[in-house]
C-alpha cells in the first residue's frame, strides 16, 4: 500500500501519523478474503522506535479506488465539552473521521452496516463498511435518480438512460453492468484541509462528480479474437491494469498521457525499461514476466507481435474499461451541481457550517445558470485575518472567501491553473499569499511554470 498524502508529526508526543491507499488491483482482487489490512487505514507510530501505536481502517477491502488521499490533520478540538488532542482523517467519500491522537479512540459516531456482495466470480467483497453518522458528511455519497443533471432535457434523458442500466447504491461493488458512484477524485483529495483553532472550523474543498466503472471479463470468448488474438501485448495491456490509467484505446486520461504515438519517441528497449523500472508517477511493474513486458512493448510501439505470451487460464479475469467520469454528451457532469465545493465543518459540533460552489464554467454562467462549481485539485489555507484562500479549479482562478460565512470576497485569474496549496508569509511587516501556478495535471489545462504572489492590504 502506498501513502499518497505524506506524514504528520506530533513532536511533543513523539508520534507519526499517515494514511494508506487501497490494495491493488483497484476494482477486482479474486480469492483473497478478509478486510485486507493495512489498506485504507490511518496508522499511528511511535516516532522514536517505529512501534505501532494504533490504526483504524476506514474502508474494508476497498474495491472502488477510494484510497485515503491526504495526510492526517493534527487538530485540538472539544469533544463532549472537553478539549481533546485530536487527529482528523478526511476521505474521498466525504466523511470526517475524528480520533484522540494519543489513544486512538474513535470519536466519530460510526457503525458497521451491511453492503452488497460482489457479482464477479471469486471476488470476496467485505460484508460490512463503516457508516459515519457524525460528523456530517461534506460531499454527496450515493448517486440517486434525483441527483441526475437537469442542465438540459437532453442531458437529463441521457443520464437517466445510463443510470437505469447501471448498478447504484452505498458501496455496491463494481459489476459488468457498470456501477455509478461518487468519489474516485473525492470528496477530499491529496490537499486535505485547513484548520482554524480559534473557531474549531475545518475548511476543505471537495469534488462531487460521479464515476461510471464497468468491468469486463478479458478472458471471455467473445473478446478473445478482438482483444488478444490480434496482439498478445494487448492482453497484457488489459490484464495488468494499464487500461485503468491510459484508457482502453491508449488515449490517456486528463493528466495521464496517451500512449498512441510512442514509436515517434522510443525504441523497444526504452519502453521495456520504463515498464520494468517506472518513471515519474508511473510505478515499476516488476511483477510482469519478461515475455509479457516484451509483448507489451511491441503492442505499445505498434509493432507486429514477435513474442508469444501464454494465456494462463480461461477463468474470468475482470478489469475496468477506463476510469470513466459520469459526464453528459457535452462533457459536463451528468449529475446536478454543485460539482465542486468549499466547505466549513465545525469539529466541536460536527456540523457543516457552510458549503459554497467552488469554480465555474463561464459559458454556463453567461446563460444564467447559477455558479456550478467544478472539479478541483489543490488545497486551501485560512488566515488569522479571517480569509480562506484557494485556487484549485480548472477555470484558473484564485479566490478568497470569508471564513465565517463563505462569502466570496475576491478573485483573480492566474496565468495557469493553481493546483497546489497556497502559502502565506510576512516580509517587513507586510503579509503576502503565494500560489504555485503550473496548470496541467488531472484537469488537463494549459501548462506553465509560475509562482504568483499577492500582498494583503
Amino acid at each position: 500500500m502506498n501513502v499518497w498524502g505524506g506524514l504528520s508529526v506530533d513532536p511533543k508526543n513523539g508520534m507519526v501519523y499517515f494514511a494508506t491507499g487501497q490494495p491493488k488491483n483497484d476494482f477486482y482482487r479474486p480469492g483473497k478474503e478478509g478486510s485486507q489490512l493495512y489498506g485504507n487505514c490511518i496508522v499511528a507510530l511511535n516516532a522514536n522506535t517505529g512501534q505501532h501505536a494504533w490504526h483504524y481502517q476506514v474502508i474494508h477491502r476497498d474495491l472502488w479506488d477510494l484510497d485515503l488521499p491526504c495526510a492526517p490533520i493534527l487538530a485540538d478540538f472539544n469533544y463532549k465539552g472537553k478539549p481533546v488532542p485530536g487527529v482528523v482523517q478526511l476521505t474521498k467519500t466525504g466523511n470526517v473521521f475524528l480520533f484522540n491522537r494519543l489513544t486512538g479512540e474513535l470519536l466519530s459516531d460510526v457503525e458497521e452496516r451491511s453492503v452488497p456482495p460482489s457479482t464477479l466470480l471469486d471476488e470476496q467483497a467485505y460484508p460490512t463498511q463503516p457508516y459515519v453518522r457524525w460528523p456530517q458528511p461534506f460531499s454527496k455519497q450515493v448517486v440517486t435518480r434525483n441527483d441526475l443533471t437537469d442542465r438540459t432535457p437532453e442531458a437529463h434523458a441521457d443520464a437517466l438512460a445510463r443510470f437505469e442500466k447501471a448498478d447504484t447504491g452505498w458501496y455496491v461493488p463494481p459489476t459488468q453492468k457498470g456501477v455509478i458512484y461518487y468519489g474516485i477524485h473525492g470528496g477530499a483529495e491529496w490537499s486535505g484541509g485547513a484548520y482554524d483553532p480559534t473557531t474549531g472550523n475545518l475548511y476543505v474543498n471537495a469534488n462531487e462528480l460521479a464515476w461510471h466503472i464497468t468491468m469486463i471479463d478479458i478472458n471471455a470468448k467473445e473478446k478473445s479474437a478482438e482483444a488478444f488474438a490480434q496482439h498478445p501485448g494487448r492482453r497484457v495491456y488489459l490484464e495488468k491494469g494499464c487500461v485503468g490509467c491510459h484508457g482502453s484505446e491508449r488515449q490517456g486520461n486528463g493528466g495521464i498521457p496517451a500512449l498512441t504515438s510512442l514509436s515517434k519517441k522510443y525504441k523497444k528497449p526504452d519502453v521495456v525499461q520504463i515498464v520494468k523500472n517506472g518513471r515519474g508517477a508511473m510505478p515499476a511493474f516488476s511483477q510482469i514476466s519478461e515475455d509479457e513486458v516484451q509483448a507489451l512493448a511491441e503492442f505499445l510501439l505498434d509493432m507486429e507481435s514477435q513474442t508469444a505470451v501464454k494465456q494462463s487460464n480461461q477463468k474470468p479475469v475482470y478489469r475496468a474499461m477506463n476510469y470513466t467520469k459520469f459526464l453528459d454528451k457535452e462533457n459536463y457532469p451528468a449529475t446536478k451541481a454543485p460539482w465542486g465545493t468549499l466547505n466549513a465543518i465545525n469539529l466541536h459540533t460536527g456540523e457543516l457550517v457552510w458549503k459554497k460552489p467552488l469554480g465555474e464554467y463561464p459559458e454556463l454562467t453567461a446563460k444564467g445558470i447559477p455558479v456550478t462549481g467544478r472539479e478541483n485539485f489543490g488545497g486551501c489555507i485560512v488566515t488569522k485575518g479571517g480569509l480562506v484562500f484557494i485556487a484549485a479549479t480548472g477555470d484558473e482562478k484564485f479566490r478568497a472567501f470569508d471564513k465565517d460565512t463563505g462569502e466570496l470576497l475576491w478573485e483573480t485569474t492566474l496565468p495557469f491553473g493553481g493546483y497546489a496549496t497556497p502559502s502565506t508569509y510576512v516580509v517587513h511587516g507586510k503579509q503576502y499569499v503565494v500560489i504555485a501556478a503550473t496548470g496541467g495535471g488531472k484537469l488537463g489545462t494549459k501548462t506553465g511554470d509560475a509562482y504568483v504572489a499577492f500582498a494583503l492590504e
